[in-house]
């Protein structure tokens, strides 16, 4: 039998490697980071240095998997095409971050219908993580259900259509 696997999410404050030591710290064996702010537009891919030094340290420790979470910002569903070209360029470097790191996967939420309700949204959410997944290797998308906020989409039925609509073994869920 496996060992369980016990992790937080830790920050990369100072360095992506930095956030090893954080998880070692808790005797933690997986994470989860945020590429960047959480709150933040702010998107950079992962200097190669550090990304070689992460993963030499991730192997060492056997600390996996590893997740990025998404900003708290983006929104597909959006009507807003600022926000929506903000949204799919920080996940498409946030999936390009996810492949060098060989993360698990970006675990996203997608966003408000801003009261326009999901079926009047589900095809552009569905568009964008086709186009997102067209356009990055390997990195799982994954889907992560909402607290229920309203106009929130992330029902297990919501996420369901999505996934069934996506048809991608790539696409994934979060509960």
């Amino acid at each position: 039998m496996s060992p369980r696997k016990v992790g937080g999410h830790v920050s990369i404050a100072g360095g992506l490697t930095n956030s090893v030591k954080n998880t070692l710290d808790m005797s933690g064996n997986c994470l989860q980071i945020f590429a960047g702010s959480p709150r933040s537009w702010a998107r950079n891919p992962f200097p190669q240095d550090q990304v070689q030094n992460f993963n030499k340290q991730i192997k060492q420790q056997n600390l996996t998997p590893v997740f990025i979470h998404a900003l708290y910002l983006v929104n597909l569903a959006s009507d807003n095409p600022n926000l929506l070209n903000k949204s799919y360029q920080a996940l498409l470097i946030d999936l390009s971050n996810g492949q060098k790191i060989n993360s698990a996967g970006v675990i996203v939420h997608i966003g408000s219908h801003q009261g326009r309700g999901f079926d009047s949204t589900k095809d552009q959410v569905v568009k964008l993580i086709k186009k997102l997944l067209k356009n990055t290797q390997d990195t799982p998308f994954i889907i992560e259900n909402s607290a229920g906020e309203k106009n929130k989409i992330g029902s297990i039925e919501e996420i369901n259509t999505l996934v069934n609509q996506i048809n991608s073994p790539r696409v994934k869920i979060c509960l």
